[in-house]
């Protein structure tokens, strides 16, 4: 399965347009990519919401969560971690829906 698609929502504001694919090759593999264009240098931020504590890893960072560890690399940018906090508040998370 693959699905690629784009917004615009931040054209009129900065002048990029998000691109994402998506990769599904059963039973366990998914990529997701994300690709940003537009002119210019530009601050930006992607933040992924994770159900589990990441492992550091010298390609990024790693889930383990069941059968299948899952993978996650960064490109182009820096990477930080956040974790639960009220002062400010900042990378709460959920385990499962509804908690």
């Amino acid at each position: 399965v693959f699905l690629v698609a784009r917004h615009d929502g931040y054209v009129k504001r900065i002048g990029v347009t998000h691109w994402r694919a998506i990769v599904h090759i059963p039973p366990g593999f998914w990529m997701v990519w994300d690709h940003l264009t537009g002119q210019g240098e530009h601050q930006l931020e992607l933040n992924w919401h994770l159900g589990l504590q990441p492992s550091v890893t010298a390609q990024g960072y790693v889930l383990k969560a069941g059968q299948w560890p899952l993978s996650v690399a960064i490109t182009g940018g820096e990477t930080k971690l956040h974790c639960g906090k009220t002062n400010p508040i900042i990378g709460w998370r959920s385990e499962r829906y509804g908690a």
